[in-house]
């Protein structure tokens, strides 16, 4: 007997027994979502991969309203509690010979201490414009070429419009005006900008027909060129997908998830499926387990992704292994490598997950119970998948 509660072809509800009740933690990730409660904020700054102690940072609320001052401590790091679940906060960040860096659109998320993305803060006496590049790909394939090979979604190409607003994570405002960003993007996917823009942050914005808008913040440093400020760009589909991209290091990050299995058998571990590479436990969206790893990635920054068609009763999880270290490492080199995971429902962005820091190679990032996303978030020392 079927025990679907959420196919591909939308939100068909078929309960068999009881759908379990809203805990701490949880939300309905069906968008759109509206935050509730109480949560906090922490995150990072460095420069150049270097920690930044003694950064002040100023939290404003969506009225630009102050709600309070911090400074980071010795290990760059720094948090708020007990702030209101709520969209459109921002952070200034500021620090003597450096640039200030305004970081937008920040969310808090009920009983929960989001993790915002690594804030690089740019040497303020480098003064002048510089390069950057990276490459745009498509995140259910991983590649951006005409000749897309899986036929899912457009392929990324010349069409691919860029926009460039001054500050991280700026979706809305003043655009630069920048002359070689029109059709910068080559059949490849690889952009460059050149020589047009000063020393500080950006955000860059993607816009292609069949697209979701992808963003990604990038820094300039002056009379240098900064490569791979890359990002990935979400096809229209069905079902929820969770794309992973990260820096340069550590090299192979895997995906895992596992689930309940397609029959009616006890939610147990021994009867749950695990998807994960190499490609004989890579799924499918067609068959059991309806869950796939549509690509994964093993020379640096992503994207790996996984895509859930249709999803039954029962706990769905998360987790994201180093690889390249052994995953049960007492080391921080996954804390530091800037991952990220973006989720999508239905082709439309549901929210993003940056990783804590830590010591550990095993990132368990959250889990999926019905339309009830629960955040985990937190660096393990084992290889032991949830």
């Amino acid at each position: 007997m079927f025990k679907r509660i959420i196919t591909s072809l939308g939100f068909l509800i078929l309960i068999i027994g009881c759908v379990p009740d809203e805990g701490s933690g949880y939300y309905d990730y069906t968008p759109p979502f509206v935050p509730s409660g109480i949560g906090g904020l922490t995150g990072n700054v460095r420069d150049a991969g270097t920690n930044l102690p003694s950064a002040t940072v100023r939290l404003l609320d969506s009225s630009s309203v102050e709600l309070g001052v911090t400074t980071t401590d010795a290990s760059g790091n720094y948090s708020f509690a007990d702030l209101d679940a709520a969209e459109g906060y921002s952070l200034v960040f500021s620090l003597t010979s450096f640039k200030d860096v305004t970081f937008e659109n920040v969310t808090v998320y009920s009983d929960e201490d989001y993790v915002l993305e690594m804030v690089n803060m740019v040497d303020s006496t480098l003064v002048g414009t510089g390069d950057i590049s990276g490459t745009i790909v498509d995140a259910r394939t991983g590649i951006a070429a005409d000749d897309n090979p899986n036929g899912i979604g457009a392929s990324i190409s010349v069409n691919t419009v860029i926009k460039v607003r001054s500050g991280m994570n700026v979706r809305l405002g003043d655009v630069f005006a920048v002359p070689d960003i029109i059709g910068a993007v080559d059949a490849s996917g690889n952009y460059t900008i050149n020589t047009t823009l000063n020393t500080g942050n950006y955000t860059l914005e993607f816009s292609l027909a069949g697209y979701a808008n992808g963003y990604i913040n990038v820094y300039v440093v002056a009379a240098t060129t900064i490569a791979n400020q890359s990002g990935t760009m979400f096809p229209a589909s069905t079902g929820t997908s969770i794309v992973l991209t990260w820096g340069a290091t550590p090299t192979d990050l895997d995906s895992h998830m596992t689930g309940p299995d397609f029959d009616n058998a006890p939610d147990t571990d021994a009867s749950r499926f695990h998807v994960y590479y190499p490609i004989n436990n890579q799924g499918s969206l067609t068959v059991e387990p309806f869950v796939s790893l549509d690509v994964d990635d093993t020379s640096s920054y992503g994207p790996e992704t996984i895509t859930i068609a249709s999803q039954f009763l029962g706990i769905y999880r998360y987790s994201i292994l180093d690889f390249s270290n052994g995953g049960g490492t007492t080391g921080t080199a996954l804390s530091t490598s800037g991952a990220k995971i973006d989720v999508y429902r239905e082709g439309l962005y549901i929210r993003s997950y940056n990783v804590p820091s830590g010591a550990g190679g095993l990132w368990n990032v959250f889990q999926l119970d019905g339309t009830e996303l629960f955040t985990i978030n937190t660096i393990e020392s084992t290889t032991t998948i949830p």
